[in-house]
């Protein structure tokens, strides 16, 4: 159920409503100052109160009510320090982008760990690192996901869904807007540290660090994210300069 069925035509046509749902229901509405335009929350009862100057309270009450019972509901959680499990499942269960491996990755011989496969953004779980998942689900589906670097308060791009939950992209930036987390990739993933983790072939396991596939510096015992020049081969999941000449 669409929350347009309660807006009147001339005012959906030009406020664009959407209904959003974490905790509780939302209503997401533009408003238009000259030329531009900005994006405003208001609760579900207020809003259809607003915009249906004529209802009763019974009439605004029923359509929450029926409104409720039809929103998705998200949920936003974060995944804690070191726990490559948890990143290792989101990635899988949730929207694939270049930082998943290419398909090739699952296949490559250079992916194995002690004879298993070994998903390349497990590294990004560094216990000592400010980097966090942050990710939208609903019910148990992961939606929507985003890395953001809990000390400096900024984030990388949001990852999403393209079918039904198409909108958990724009929930999932609203929600990390309102959190206080900032747009900067770079200054997101700069100098944070990564495992440094070796295949059973002799490669390194290093994912795609996006943006543009941000480069780092081996460690004795870490990567770190934009000190050097070393780079991920999207297509197997670990380093060009340490897969490529191993056979």
């Amino acid at each position: 159920m669409h929350i347009n069925k309660y807006v009147p035509e001339e005012i959906k046509g030009t406020e664009l409503p959407e209904l959003i749902y974490i905790d509780q229901p939302m209503v997401r509405y533009r408003v238009m100052n000259g030329l531009s335009a900005k994006w405003v929350k208001t609760r579900l009862g207020r809003y259809l109160r607003r915009v249906n100057k004529d209802w009763t309270d019974e009439q605004v009450k029923q359509a929450v009510a029926e409104l409720r019972g039809s929103a998705v509901r998200y949920s936003v959680s974060m995944t804690e320090a070191g726990d490559a499990d948890a990143v290792a499942r989101i990635y899988e269960d949730g929207p694939d982008s270049c930082m998943s491996g290419g398909e090739s990755a699952y296949m490559h011989n250079h992916i194995r760990v002690d004879g298993e496969f070994y998903a390349p953004v497990r590294v990004f779980a560094h216990p000592d690192n400010n980097l966090r998942l942050m990710y939208a689900t609903v019910d148990d589906t992961v939606v929507a996901r985003c890395w953001v670097n809990v000390e400096n308060k900024t984030r990388n791009r949001v990852y999403a869904a393209t079918d039904v939950y198409a909108n958990s992209k724009r929930v999932l930036e609203e929600y990390l807007k309102e959190q206080g987390y900032s747009h900067d990739p770079e200054g997101c993933m700069d100098g944070e540290p990564l495992l440094r983790v070796e295949t059973d072939c002799g490669a390194i396991v290093c994912p795609y660090v996006d943006p543009d596939n941000m480069g780092v510096s081996i460690e004795e015992d870490c990567l770190i994210i934009g000190a050097d020049s070393y780079e991920a081969n999207y297509e197997t999941g670990c380093l060009y300069e340490f897969d490529l000449a191993v056979r």
